[in-house]
């Protein structure tokens, strides 16, 4: 009789040790859809800023080249009013001599 029940502990122990594996494995397949999942989304929230980066980028070309453009424009004007300037200045003293 206590072999009997050393026999039917022993498969037991077989059966409780062969049903936990079943649920771990089963578990860690979950465990790992589920992180698949997450590092998609992960990925996709990567790829949107990334994009918007990249937008970012190129508005601040196009403003670098608008500004630049002003500059010169700006220089240009600058120097053309030093020359009518000193124009004026030339006729007004041809004027007054």
């Amino acid at each position: 009789m206590i072999i009997g029940l050393d026999i039917i502990a022993i498969i037991i122990s077989v059966t409780a040790v062969f049903v936990n594996y079943l649920i771990v494995k089963r578990n860690s397949h979950k465990d790992i859809a589920g992180a698949a999942a997450a590092g998609e989304a992960v990925l996709k929230e990567i790829k949107f800023i990334t994009a918007g980066v990249e937008d970012i980028k190129a508005t601040q070309a196009k403003q670098a080249d608008q500004y630049s453009a002003l500059l010169t424009q700006q220089m240009e004007s600058v120097s053309d009013i030093k020359l009518l300037t000193h124009r004026v200045e030339k006729l007004e003293g041809k004027c007054e001599g």
